[in-house]
């Protein structure tokens, strides 16, 4: 009998232990979810206050979940249960571009990261917005939902195109006479050098070399417009790409003095390219190292070959660029914010005309940068086979 109480008395004591662990895992559970709603109240108060849009897509019924300011941006009424058919409706010109690209993005598990046009249901409004989003961990092991963010840019989008008809106009409005004072320039030259005036013919060759300068800014201005409808001209012909090299390497001896500018040997290189975009590109980063590198610092030109490929790289002592803003560096008047560059002038629009250019030639922009670590610019193109050298 004495056996069998204390058999009880252990068995009650472990169920007491038991229980009190299961008070405290309880306690635990209450804290962690009212933790786990404060959260998520929050994230919610954030989304409503940035004017963000949720969704999130079933994707084997097709029915999508999103929140009252999705809604107001696609114009839906708020009974509506929408279907992804009643979402994919609102898309005209981007409908096939944008269901392609969710497709990849679901069956890759990659980000989906789009910019399209919608029109509302509710006025017909055409609006612009931004996506983004992703496919569910297959592991939750729930349906798989494809859910994101969206936000509203149709006011972005409208300051973009006008900065781009501004600059077509006045491209356009400056080409005449800047001809004209070249003309001028040109008759001023041809005289001097007649009458063997030495200093008048040094002055108008370099003013000669600076009106050269001011066209190609100006043709890079009219780029922006034509790159943005997709209708830049690439007049691509057979060249070695050691020609760019050199000159880009006379230009900038003569109009950089405040960096050494250290060019490597170059091998014969044939590419088919447009000659004139090229030099455009390379004289890009050169005076893009220039402008945000100290002064007497050094500035490194390579040109290297290997598996068919081509690799021209500018590499500086600079600044260097955030992870941040390299995601950005190479779209459109896109600038690097920062007390170090406050007082550097520029368009934010360079480096979106150099990724043009070489996506244009099938090639590859990037750039390898730290921030206070200097950065390296680079572009790859594909080398020309010799049939297509030989005429």
């Amino acid at each position: 009998m004495g056996t069998v109480n204390e058999e009880y008395i252990a068995l009650n004591e472990e169920l007491v232990a038991t229980n009190e662990h299961l008070r405290r895992a309880e306690e635990n559970l209450i804290r962690l979810n009212k933790k786990l709603k404060e959260k998520e109240e929050s994230l919610r108060l954030s989304i409503e206050a940035a004017r963000m849009g949720t969704f999130n897509l079933n994707v084997k019924t097709g029915i999508i979940e999103v929140n009252n300011y999705c809604r107001e941006l696609f114009g839906f009424s708020d009974d509506l249960v929408i279907s992804i058919d009643e979402g994919f409706g609102t898309l005209t010109e981007d409908r096939d571009r944008i269901w392609d690209a969710m497709h990849y993005a679901i069956r890759n598990r990659t980000l989906f990261e789009e910019e399209y046009r919608v029109f509302r249901k509710s006025d017909n409004a055409m609006r612009w917005l931004r996506a983004v989003g992703k496919v569910s961990d297959p592991a939750m092991g729930t349906d798989q939902h494809f859910y994101g963010t969206m936000i509203d840019i149709t006011e972005r989008k409208a300051n973009d195109q006008l900065k781009e008809d501004f600059i077509g106009i006045v491209s356009h409005e400056m080409r005449s006479p800047l001809t004209a004072l070249k003309g001028y320039v040109q008759i001023l030259d041809w005289k001097s050098k007649k009458s063997e005036d030495l200093f008048t013919a040094e002055v108008t060759a370099k003013a000669i070399r600076q009106v050269n300068r001011m066209t190609t800014l100006i043709t890079g201005f009219l780029d922006v417009a034509r790159a943005g409808e997709g209708k830049i001209y690439l007049n691509k012909t057979s060249f070695d790409l050691n020609n760019v090299i050199k000159i880009v390497e006379e230009e900038t001896l003569t109009t950089i003095s405040s960096h050494k500018i250290m060019f490597r040997p170059v091998e014969q290189t044939m590419v088919l390219a447009d000659q004139d975009k090229l030099e455009q590109v390379l004289l890009n980063f050169i005076n893009n190292a220039a402008k945000y590198s100290p002064n007497n610092s050094r500035i490194y030109v390579t040109c290297n070959t290997g598996n068919g490929w081509v690799r021209v790289s500018v590499k500086d002592e600079g600044m260097g660029i955030s992870v941040k803003d390299q995601m950005h560096i190479f779209e459109r008047f896109y600038r690097v914010i920062g007390a170090k560059t406050e007082n550097i002038s520029g368009f934010g629009i360079g480096l979106y005309l150099c990724k043009e250019i070489i996506d244009g030639h099938a090639g590859r922009i990037g750039v390898e940068s730290s921030d206070g670590g200097g950065s390296t610019f680079w572009f790859e193109l594909p080398i020309a086979p010799l049939s297509e050298t030989n005429y």
